[in-house]
């Protein structure tokens, strides 16, 4: 049975008016094109539109339709959605991805653990040489690494001197410094009979800081004129 009614009830809030309506279903009907298609619908606890537009929506979970749905807001913030574009800022304190990321840029603080990197890994600088040709002289040639993080990383500093004797048998020694370290080396001892030598110095650092300042100095001393490089 459906039915009309207007009430008033006495309340410590003052009066309120109601207006009641008995009815298994409610419906407005908009009749413009000639069908009638409820345009509102109230059935049991439900409410059913085509169409709404809300200044402001509160509710404790939001689902979208589709089985499974599609999107769904539960009260705790969870949110789950098959697809999302974002445009603007996203701050988050974890997650986790799967498939492939593609982004121009990043920083990240923490550890980074991959099984295989491709592209660059580490950077590389060739210092100018220097050659020396007397009895005794001292010459040098140095470099500056200015890492490009904005916060101190650690990293390990490999230099690498290739040295070369051309001639003469005096003593031939090679310092190479690393933001005060120092590795300090003789080689190619003077062997008769052999016009050329050749010999790496190899000297590791590990530092945090942000600039790394190298040199590499070649020494040579003796009676007789030596040749040498590196």
């Amino acid at each position: 049975v459906a039915g009309l009614g207007l009430s008033m009830e006495d309340t410590p809030d003052g009066k309120i008016s109601q207006f009641l309506v008995a009815a298994d279903r409610i419906a407005y009907i908009n009749p413009a094109n000639g069908n009638e298609t409820p345009g509102f619908v109230m059935q049991g606890d439900q409410i059913i539109m085509n169409e709404a537009f809300l200044k402001y929506l509160s509710a404790p979970t939001i689902t979208s339709g589709g089985n499974p749905p599609a999107f769904s807001l539960t009260p705790d913030g969870k949110l789950t959605a098959k697809n999302a574009d974002i445009s603007g800022h996203i701050n988050a304190v974890s997650g986790s991805f799967t498939g492939e990321i593609n982004a121009t840029s990043g920083k990240f603080s923490g550890v980074i653990e991959a099984r295989e990197f491709v592209g660059d890994i580490c950077g590389s600088k060739v210092m100018q040489g220097v050659s020396i040709r007397a009895t005794n002289d001292e010459r040098s040639t140095s470099t500056r690494y200015t890492d490009s993080a904005t916060y101190q990383i650690g990293k390990t500093i490999t230099v690498m001197a290739n040295c070369e004797r051309n001639g003469g048998s005096g003593a031939i020694t090679v310092t190479i410094n690393i933001n005060g370290q120092v590795k300090t080396a003789e080689v190619m001892p003077y062997t008769a009979g052999i016009p050329a030598m050749y010999q790496t110095v190899v000297f590791s650092v590990y530092t945090t800081s942000p600039v790394v300042d190298i040199s590499v100095s070649l020494r040579v001393r003796g009676q007789y004129t030596t040749e040498a490089s590196v």
